[in-house]
């Protein structure tokens, strides 16, 4: 259920980045409270995400970024309680990370991390109730190309748990600025997308599902 497929249209690409990975759940169904938009952040170092409303306590909150910067730029840190989850990197074309609040303490509707330089970073943000307070991370995987329009991240483990919560992740940087489009996996829902953007070389695609099947 972690292994997925996002398809990008008829473009080729510098370098394709992907991430799969799940999330245990909590005392109760894992729901989706709130989800950001896109940014996209052009020459900035440390950029600022932001959500609709401030976070609810004790909920988890989960940063998706990304840049296409062709010089291996990567995050160097987020504010204190964040910690990453899961990060690839396609040579030196594309960076993409997952950060993970977890039992935050409510009140952040806004976050800013800092990285290694000021190139075109992706951002979103969301928050999820009942994502299981502690180690929350149950498996990942990652997967990175040069081209193509598919991409299968491999997994380091099988989902285990029922109720649990599955994120995939595409980082794309093309050759030249476009517009893209994402095709949503069977079973996934889409939750960040922001390859309308004509004007930028690299675009962002976020697919989640609930309740992923074991095995």
């Amino acid at each position: 259920a972690a292994i997925v497929f996002v398809v990008l249209v008829a473009l080729l690409a510098f370098g394709v980045s992907r991430m799969a990975l799940t999330l245990k759940i909590g005392s109760g169904a894992i729901a989706l409270v709130q989800t950001g938009a896109v940014g996209d952040f052009q020459g900035i170092s440390s950029p600022t995400m932001v959500l609709p409303a401030p976070s609810t306590a004790g909920t988890a909150l989960v940063a998706l970024v990304s840049n296409g910067s062709g010089g291996g730029i990567v995050v160097t840190n987020f504010p204190p309680g964040w910690v990453k989850q899961a990060s690839v990197v396609q040579s030196t074309n594309t960076d993409l990370e997952v950060w993970v609040y977890l039992n935050n303490p409510g009140g952040i509707s806004a976050v800013t991390f800092a990285s290694g330089g000021a190139v075109f970073w992706h951002g979103h943000l969301s928050e999820w109730s009942n994502v299981l307070s502690a180690s929350a991370l149950e498996t990942s995987g990652t997967a990175t190309a040069t081209s193509g329009t598919t991409l299968a991240p491999t997994t380091g483990a099988n989902v285990a748990n029922t109720g649990d919560l599955a994120i995939s992740v595409w980082h794309q940087h093309l050759a030249g600025q476009a517009a893209v489009t994402f095709t949503t996996p069977t079973g996934f829902t889409r939750l960040a997308d922001d390859g309308a953007f004509a004007t930028s070389a690299g675009h962002l695609d976020a697919e989640y599902q609930l309740s992923p099947a074991t095995g």
